[in-house]
């Protein structure tokens, strides 16, 4: 996966020129740090993914709005991500959330990101990757 920061207006402009809404929904993930929006990820076209820096988000609310009116937004656990977008003056009209569709059809099952993440795809759960989140139990490569 190539990761692209996103840290300037300018360069947000570019990337959301290069994501069009006639190629598909955008995958949406929301992080914070406490109440503190850290950063918007967005992927469209794998393998290449976006960090939009979550003090630039404050700056460009109107660039962003213009453009989420024209997406449609997969998100999990959208419940959340919409409540940190909406503190920050966004608003996502179109969405789907995996984590209500994942209940919708296997209500038994867990339905956290890192469940879903093991079932359906080959991936190991990416939070484990992060500094100060890996854990003894994680996937190694042996996994």
């Amino acid at each position: 996966m190539e990761w692209v920061v996103v840290d300037t207006i300018q360069a947000l402009r570019s990337t959301l020129a290069g994501l069009p809404s006639t190629k598909g929904p955008i995958v949406l993930d929301v992080e914070t740090a406490g109440r503190t929006l850290t950063c918007v990820g967005l992927c469209q076209t794998p393998p290449r993914a976006y960090c939009i820096d979550g003090r630039l988000i404050q700056r460009a609310t109107k660039t962003l709005q213009a453009w989420l009116n024209k997406q449609t937004s997969i998100m999990h656990n959208a419940v959340f991500d919409l409540g940190v977008l909406a503190r920050a003056g966004l608003h996502v009209p179109t969405w789907e959330d995996t984590m209500l569709l994942h209940h919708t059809c296997y209500a038994e099952l867990p339905h956290s990101l890192a469940f879903l993440q093991s079932i359906y795809t080959p991936l190991p759960f990416h939070k484990w990757m992060a500094p100060g989140h890996v854990k003894e139990e994680g996937p190694t490569d042996a996994d």
